[in-house]
């Protein structure tokens, strides 16, 4: 009796580190990692003012654990302003949309001692955006010009991926990710709230 009340308390307490072991490759502490894709506008007023864009991003990460990965995501992606919504009378030059992040968070594992791994993603932190100068003129008019405006709001990005170990220390993935930039007003303007999800390719060489 001892002795299987002995291996059931082993059993219990090695059971969770087994489980929860991922395999050799994923154990490296330190991680730098590439990414590009498209983001896509959510909300009718942002979907009606700018176009689908492109986004590239470089991600510290740092491993905890196999099932815990703190990163760092810097980012940036850029939206082209819609011209046609000054129709075609008007000539309309500039006003895209940049952004730019710095957003701490961490990546959670899901057990797996594959190579095939998959992850939930949380961040929260920093989004500088800018819009363009923007130059509107028309025949016999000589046209307004409204300067290039940057200005820093907090959000978040919630998303899933997977990542594929092809080998000892390079690792490929994909994601999808929906981030949500909160509006800020200012003197009563009020601004877009930038909603997006979007797609994202890369490869993350271990240290």
């Amino acid at each position: 009796m001892k002795k299987a009340l002995s291996a059931a308390m082993i059993l219990s307490f090695l059971g969770p580190l087994v489980v929860f072991a991922g395999p050799e490759t994923s154990l490296e502490s330190f991680s730098l990692a590439v990414s590009g894709g498209a983001s896509y506008p959510l909300g009718s007023r942002f979907q009606d003012t700018y176009f689908s864009g492109l986004n590239g991003g470089l991600t510290i990460g740092y491993r905890f654990s196999p099932a815990i990965c703190a990163v760092l995501d810097i980012g940036y992606r850029r939206h082209g302003l819609d011209h046609g919504l000054f129709s075609s009378y008007y000539s309309v030059k500039g006003g895209d949309l940049g952004v730019f992040s710095i957003v701490p968070g961490a990546k959670i594992y899901i057990p797996s001692r594959e190579r095939f791994q998959v992850y939930l993603l949380a961040e929260a932190g920093l989004f500088l955006t800018t819009v363009g100068e923007l130059t509107v003129s028309a025949p016999g008019f000589q046209g307004v010009t409204r300067p290039k405006e940057t200005e820093s709001r907090f959000g978040y990005v919630l998303g899933a991926g997977v990542e594929y170990f092809a080998m000892k220390k390079i690792g490929l993935w994909g994601d999808f990710r929906f981030t949500d930039v909160f509006p800020k007003s200012k003197d009563g303007e009020e601004k877009i709230h930038l909603r997006d999800y979007s797609f994202r390719l890369g490869a993350r060489l271990l240290f």
